[in-house]
């Protein structure tokens, strides 16, 4: 029974074994020996690389071991999140590096923008010695920032009984405070040395690029087990749809014999649209004509400027005799010119109506138009200002400007802006010279709305 159980053992860990305990092989049988062998065993098992301390090697530097870290850990698909690994390789690879302060940079993050950090922790992040109010000031001008920017002044009275004491309490950003930080140089009495926050800072990089190295890694290996899966699972569709495929070919042989007869209804079917389309177009366009072709019903349209500069569209409807006679008149006495020569229309009255209509549609998509391009130009001019009044607060503090004060917001167009200037109703239209309609515009919603009146989908001979 003991030979069994190390021979099961043996087997199980004889890759990590030497050569010489291989060749002692035969002599290993009793207790004692199959004691010693587990012993050698443990010894030289490598220790589990995920969440546990690695004794360095010394023929690698620092980042190389990190990097056999990452990659054995992505290799083994152990799955770990930044903030953990960020401490595992502090604590294995780089625990030289103080990062005691790091707490207090993780709480104040929350409070991006916002003045909290008070002057108080310069001192005690030895960035300075003293915190009394001048030296605070110089210190802050030297490093650069920028008061409302990155630090606020507060003056402080404070009673005692000594007297009233004045000072003034200086706030900083979470970001401004961090910049001193990295900007801060080891002067005398300074109980701390700045240069450590450079050391967090380039430590920060060297996790943050390990960690990438790390997730790209673990998802090159989660992939490949993911396509042999795939294959696996395309291999069992491939043998079941094979199975599916005599029936499939059954099915299709019935479907064909269908499609036959459907195909046969769908050109009955478009037949009869075909004909019920063209006798709703011909009662919807035309009606029996008089006899007298000079009473066939007529449309035609003239235009004309007044002395004001005020321009005029008019519709005439009408038999061919009033029509003829009518025009002849407008332009003979009132200077008109022939927009829409006369022709025959058996509903003029109601293309009149329909240009009506048309207009109405156009002017509210046009009103659409000009106000979301006047909004598209406010936030181009917008942000322009903005940028300007930036650079204009970093040089003159003392004579500030105000976004909001500036910012342009041109007002919507609504219809009661411009229905004034086109008056377009069913006998005539009004036109008023503006900004937002042309004339031409007008024009070309008559001329349309004729050719769209005129035009029918399918002729009396088809």
């Amino acid at each position: 029974m003991i030979q069994l159980l190390f021979e099961k053992i043996f087997k199980l860990y004889r890759d990590d074994l030497p050569a010489d305990i291989l060749r002692a092989w035969n002599k290993l049988y009793s207790m004692d020996n199959l004691n010693i062998v587990l012993s050698v065993k443990l010894k030289m098992i490598k220790p589990k690389i995920y969440n546990q301390h690695i004794t360095p090697d010394i023929t690698m530097n620092n980042y190389q071991q990190a990097k056999q870290y990452t990659i054995e850990l992505a290799n083994n698909l152990n799955k770990i999140d930044l903030d953990e690994f960020f401490r595992n390789v502090h604590k294995q690879f780089y625990f030289n590096i103080d990062i005691s302060f790091m707490q207090y940079f993780l709480e104040i993050i929350e409070n991006d923008g916002e003045f909290v950090v008070p002057h108080s922790k310069l001192r005690e992040y030895g960035i300075m010695t003293s915190v009394e109010s001048t030296k605070v000031k110089d210190k802050l001008k030297i490093l650069g920032l920028i008061k409302d920017e990155d630090y606020t002044i507060e003056d402080i009275c404070k009673s005692g009984t000594s007297g009233t004491k004045y000072s003034k309490k200086y706030t900083l950003t979470p970001d401004a405070f961090k910049k001193c930080l990295m900007r801060a140089k080891r002067g005398p009495n300074q109980s701390v040395d700045p240069v450590i926050y450079i050391d967090y800072y380039l430590l920060l990089e060297k996790i943050f690029k390990l960690y990438k190295e790390y997730q790209n890694t673990y998802q090159e290996k989660l992939n490949i087990l993911k396509d042999d899966k795939i294959d696996r699972l395309e291999n069992k569709i491939d043998e079941l749809l094979g199975y599916a495929n005599y029936a499939t070919d059954q099915i299709d042989d019935a479907n064909d014999k269908i499609d036959v007869i459907q195909d046969e209804l769908t050109e009955t079917k478009e037949e009869v649209s075909i004909v019920k389309n063209h006798l709703i177009d011909k009662s919807l366009l035309s009606t029996k004509n008089p006899a007298s072709t000079s009473l066939h019903h007529h449309f035609a349209a003239t235009t004309f400027t007044d002395i004001n500069g005020i321009q005029y569209i008019k519709f005439t409807t009408g038999t061919k005799y009033y029509l003829d006679k009518t025009v002849h008149s407008l332009i003979a006495d009132s200077g008109h010119k022939v927009l829409i020569q006369p022709f025959y229309n058996a509903n003029g009255f109601d293309l009149r109506q329909n240009c009506r209509t048309k207009f109405i549609l156009f002017r509210r998509q046009k009103i659409i138009e000009i106000n979301k391009k006047n909004a598209s130009d406010d936030k181009k001019f917008n942000k322009a200002l903005d940028l300007e009044i930036r650079a204009h607060n970093r040089k003159n503090p003392n004579n500030r400007r105000v976004f909001m004060r500036e910012k342009r917001k041109t007002a919507k167009i609504k219809v009661k802006d411009i229905e004034n200037d086109v008056v377009f109703n069913v006998l005539s239209v009004t036109y008023v010279n503006n900004p937002y309609i042309a004339f031409e515009d007008v024009i070309n919603i008559v001329l349309e709305m004729n050719l769209e009146t005129q035009t029918s989908p399918i002729s009396d001979k088809e």
